[in-house]
This record gives structure tokens, C-alpha cells and sequence, in this order.
């Protein structure tokens, strides 16, 4: 991964997981409305042919990139959060759990084809809080931590190898009222960019030791608290109880 601190569109200071900071400046902006109304929703994956979304935390639709046209749904109770398209296993990711203070978390992997779920996975023993986002880059997948918005405690991010085996906890962050709650997350450039429940667009650096750097954010006021994906050379994202959008860094 490349270890060049600077990015296009990112600008001021660069803060270091678990410090103080005042957050950079990510200059994200909205180019135009995909899909609309979408009135709900968890997270977005594309595989470039269609395009995965979850209205609530039960259920995963595959809809036809092009025009939304609904494909297929599967109905998961509970074990549907953010999504991430892993390009190399050629599968679904999801990240989920109890959004309650303490929550129990779980990776699912879904079958692009027919959602079909493969396999789910505890990773209890290693989380504080439920999860939501969830990524993979390289041999590495990631997840964020999220609860209930009213709770401070701190939200982390966690490491574990592609076979889902527990590697570390990679950044933390204490939450206030939603911020800081990870909902989803999305790969570009090596970096990993993330929503919270607030409405922050967040940028990560990965660091040689797997650890989280974060490059700032974009505070969207509210317009972004779910899902994000990247195709076709710009971002996908949930704009609150409107629809999917596009937009791209500045």
C-alpha cells in the first residue's frame, strides 16, 4: 500500500488514532442522483453489474445497476449491516450485530448469485460493540463498531485475516452522539473511507502494521449516515431518506 500522506482532496492537519485532533477537511462533492426514492437503508456493494443494498439489518437486495430494477432479496434476521463486494473471493461481506451497548458482532459472507448466505461468523470475543461497516484490502478485512447513538463509548476498528482470524484492534475512538458510530465503509486507492452515523465521510490511511490513520473527514451534515461504495471512478452514497448518489473527491 502506498505510504504517501497526502491525497487528493484532503487537506489539514492529520490526527493519529486515539489522540485529539480537530478533523481535516475532505472535499467530497455531490455530483448527481442515481436512484431516487430510497428511503432506507444500511449499506451499498457493487460488483460493477449490479448493485447490493440493505434497507434495514434483515435483508440484502440485488438490484440491476442500471436501473434499480429489485433482482433478488434474501431475508437474514439481524445479520444484515453494511456491505462490501470482495472482489477477490468473489462473495458479499456483511458486518452485524446487537446495536446495543455491548453488542455481540458478526461477518457474514453472502453468494452474489443467488444470496445465498455461506457462512456467519462470531466475532464476539474479540468486539467491545455490534458492527456495522466492513471491508476488505488485500489478506486484511476490517470492521467498525456501532451502537445506539446516545452511547460515548469508544468505537473501534478490528483487524482479521481473509480466513477471519483476530489480528488486533486497529483504531478507537470515543462516539457522542452517533459520530464515530461506523455504518459503512468502501475501498479506493488503498484507503478506506467510512460513514458514521452522523453524516462524516471519514478517510483512512493503512499503516505497514495494519493500523488505522485517520486523513479527516467531511461532515455532510446529516445527508450521508449509511451506505457508501465506489464504481465507475466515483462514490456511491446514501443520501438520508432520498436516495443513492454520486459524488466524487475534490
Amino acid at each position: 500500500l502506498p505510504d504517501n500522506q497526502n491525497i487528493s482532496g484532503f487537506k489539514g492537519s492529520i490526527h493519529y488514532p486515539g489522540g485529539s485532533h480537530e478533523d481535516s477537511v475532505v472535499e467530497l462533492k455531490e455530483v448527481r442522483t442515481l436512484y431516487a426514492p430510497v428511503l432506507h437503508n444500511q449499506g451499498i456493494a457493487t460488483d460493477g453489474k449490479y448493485i447490493y443494498v440493505s434497507p434495514d439489518h434483515n435483508t440484502i437486495e440485488k438490484r440491476n445497476i442500471r436501473d434499480f430494477k429489485l433482482v433478488k432479496s434474501a431475508t437474514y434476521p439481524n445479520k444484515i449491516g453494511g456491505l462490501f463486494y470482495d472482489s477477490i473471493a468473489g462473495e458479499i461481506l456483511t458486518g452485524s450485530g446487537q446495536y446495543v451497548t455491548g453488542g455481540d458482532a458478526f461477518i457474514s459472507r453472502i453468494d452474489p448469485d443467488d444470496l445465498r448466505m455461506i457462512k456467519t461468523v462470531d466475532i464476539s470475543r474479540y468486539t467491545e460493540q455490534g458492527i456495522n461497516a466492513i471491508v476488505r484490502v488485500g489478506n486484511r478485512i476490517y470492521v467498525g463498531e456501532t451502537a445506539v447513538a446516545s452511547d460515548a463509548k469508544p468505537k473501534s476498528w478490528y483487524l482479521f485475516s481473509s480466513d477471519f482470524k483476530f489480528i488486533g484492534k486497529v483504531y478507537s475512538h470515543a462516539s457522542d452522539k452517533g459520530r464515530y458510530n461506523w455504518q459503512d465503509a468502501t475501498v479506493y486507492k488503498g484507503r478506506i473511507y467510512a460513514t458514521d452515523h452522523k453524516g462524516f465521510v471519514f478517510a483512512f490511511k493503512i499503516l505497514p502494521d495494519g493500523k488505522l490513520l485517520s486523513l479527516g473527514s467531511y461532515n455532510s451534515l446529516g445527508q450521508y449516515p449509511e451506505g457508501i461504495a465506489y464504481a465507475g471512478g466515483r462514490f456511491l452514497l446514501w443520501k438520508a431518506k432520498q436516495g443513492i448518489v454520486q459524488a466524487q473527491l475534490q
